[in-house]
């Protein structure tokens, strides 16, 4: 009987504790990382009613309601880059459902080296849909970021702390 009732108080306390199993959540941490959820929505394969990329962590509004975090990696940073000509608009944290930038689905070059000069980015790169592009860089440093784009280009400095922002809309291309 005392058996019974230890088993019985368990599975209330799990049923009550808020957590479901890894079967309830097909894209938890231990399915996917963050970098493989954020891919998904750069590249329009998942949609959301909003996912906001902090410095410290990616949240989901699901287009059903519920709300999932994850945390960024601890070593890298999150830069999702929307260079631009013409139109821009006002971001610091970049929500990869709702923003949306000029260039679509361009090819740029993008150079990025860190405070001692050395080279951690130098290749052409195409922004998605949204006419952003996606950058996985240290975190903790202060980076110079360079896009080039038909002739044109601009350069600018970022810092990878905590707190910054990940949505850079600030680069006009002359």
């Amino acid at each position: 009987m005392r058996k019974s009732w230890i088993l019985l108080v368990l599975v209330f306390a799990a049923a009550c504790s808020g957590k479901s199993g890894p079967a309830a959540d097909s894209t938890s941490p231990a399915d996917k990382n963050v970098k493989q959820i954020v891919e998904e929505f750069s590249l329009a394969k998942r949609t959301a009613k909003s996912v906001s990329a902090k410095s410290s962590e990616l949240l989901v509004l699901e287009n059903d309601g519920t709300q999932k975090t994850y945390p960024m990696p601890k070593n890298e940073f999150y830069l999702s880059i929307a260079p631009f000509v013409e139109h821009t608009h006002t971001c610091y944290n970049h929500n990869l459902a709702t923003c949306k930038g000029e260039l679509v689905n361009q090819t740029v070059h993008v150079s990025v080296k860190n405070a001692s000069g050395k080279v951690l980015i130098d290749k052409d790169v195409q922004t998605f849909q949204n006419g952003f592009l996606d950058l996985w860089v240290p975190r903790g440093e202060k980076l110079k970021v360079k896009v080039d784009y038909n002739g044109k280009s601009s350069e600018e400095e970022i810092p990878t702390n905590e707190n910054d922002r990940t949505c850079i809309t600030t680069m006009q291309l002359s």
